[in-house]
């Protein structure tokens, strides 16, 4: 049985990140974007000029959309102290 997403398993190289690209800029109002890179940098670009990884995060979360990278937890609320 199929359930969720539907999924397209793209394996590193230019379609993926092609693809990156066009889901980054078609994010909409509350999507969440989890990024796991195992080694990069933020001016690498994923699809040419104008499209370097840290840019295109920032783009996304301008528009209003959530991203953290999906090894940090999100933080956690303020723990309250007894008094004393």
């Amino acid at each position: 049985m199929d359930v969720g997403q539907p999924r397209d398993p793209l394996i590193h190289g230019r379609p993926y990140f092609a693809r990156l690209v066009e889901v980054l800029r078609g994010t909409g109002e509350g999507d969440i974007v989890l990024f796991t890179d195992w080694r990069g940098d933020p001016d690498e670009l994923l699809d040419g000029p104008g499209t370097a990884v840290a840019d295109m995060l920032k783009a996304a979360a301008a528009r209003g959309r959530k991203w953290r990278p999906a090894n940090r937890r999100p933080p956690s609320p303020p723990q309250r102290r007894p008094h004393a």
